[in-house]
């Protein structure tokens, strides 16, 4: 299975934005963050997870998502698009997703 990012036309988060911000956090269209949503495949450890959260350029700061009984794990954190599509190309992330709302009737 490949990794995957999608697009969303929305940017409002339906998760609140993690606690701090990214210091690379800037209005340059090249260096633009948006909230993503990472998931990990399922079977992941949480050693794993905690050792990609750590990885991301805010340093596992975001907002975690992790429930004793599901076999996978989902992390918010603001990434450009280009972080974003080079955290989809780990071979434990399953999804890479911007984190908008859902307009009612499209899901």
């Amino acid at each position: 299975m490949t990794s995957q990012i999608t697009m969303a036309t929305s940017t409002s988060s339906t998760i609140a934005p993690p606690s701090k911000p990214t210091p690379n956090l800037t209005t340059s269209p090249a260096t633009a963050t948006t909230q993503y949503l990472i998931a990990t495949k399922s079977g992941t450890s949480l050693e794993a997870f905690e050792a990609l959260i750590g990885s991301l350029p805010d340093a596992g700061q975001g907002t975690k998502i992790v429930y004793p009984h599901v076999s996978f794990q989902s992390y918010v954190t603001m990434l450009s698009d280009a972080e974003a599509v080079q955290v989809a190309q780990n071979p434990i992330v399953s999804t890479v997703i911007i984190n908008a709302e859902l307009e009612e009737g499209s899901y």
